[in-house]
């Protein structure tokens, strides 16, 4: 739990003081984990984390995949758009990918920094 911890703080540019502040986990828990000092939370503070950090609890606990939780689908073009998506090749997945990240820039949406299209691989441990 230590290295994806660690790797999540890092992803949102956050830290454990900041995280105290937004969620009222004490920064000596949360140093103590990373330290690998802790081995496991309990599950108020796991489900706080996890929401306040945006990952999936199981993820953070585990290292059960995926790390973010699974979008909420809207309507049928979304559910249809997500669908042929999967039936791609991961090239043109990719490319994809790439090309609705610039619309979206383009269209006057944010980049978003903590929740890229190909992140590094998180740690297992």
């Amino acid at each position: 739990m230590a290295g994806r911890l660690s790797f999540v703080l890092d992803q949102k540019k956050t830290n454990p003081n900041k995280v105290e502040l937004a969620t009222g986990i004490q920064r000596q828990t949360l140093y103590a984990v990373i330290r690998g000092q802790t081995k496991t939370l309990t599950y108020p503070i796991l489900k706080a984390l996890s929401k306040h950090l945006g990952i999936r609890s199981e993820w953070l606990a585990e290292g059960k995949m995926p790390m973010y939780p699974a979008p909420e689908l809207k309507d049928d073009d979304e559910i249809q758009l997500v669908h042929d998506f999967r039936e791609m090749s991961p090239s043109h997945q990719r490319d994809i990918a790439e090309i609705a990240r610039r619309w979206a820039e383009e269209d006057g949406g944010e980049p978003s920094p903590s929740r890229q299209f190909y992140p590094r691989r998180p740690p297992k441990q």
